[in-house]
């Protein structure tokens, strides 16, 4: 069975991330994927480079207790150059599988997938 770890993001607390998880949610369900946990960091700009639900999902990918991660779109998880480069090395050596979730109106699709 996949361990797998939705992550979502909004920058603001006017924002919720509920159509986020709600799609995510679908997403793993469509997939068979039961054993989900959900880390959700609200009012905080993608731009900062702590982010304590982040943060501690990247821990429990470190840990090897994470096998998927699904993110609702890339931006979402990093915006930076420098942060997309730290998280690709991370994910090349500990997480066995990346998946995003593509939005609505286009056919969901993993991507980001190590090897």
């Amino acid at each position: 069975m996949k361990r797998v770890a939705l992550y979502c993001r909004v920058s603001t607390t006017d924002q919720t991330c509920d159509n986020q998880l709600r799609d995510l949610r679908d997403y793993c369900r469509a997939r068979g994927w039961e054993q989900v946990t959900e880390y959700v960091d609200q009012g905080i700009s993608g731009t900062r480079e702590r982010r304590p639900a982040l943060d501690g999902m990247m821990a429990e990918v470190k840990a090897r207790r994470v096998d998927v991660v699904v993110v609702a779109a890339f931006d979402r998880f990093v915006v930076t150059l420098m942060s997309s480069s730290s998280v690709c090395a991370s994910r090349s050596t500990r997480a066995r599988r990346w998946a995003r979730q593509c939005s609505r109106s286009s056919p969901p699709s993993p991507s980001l997938s190590a090897a």
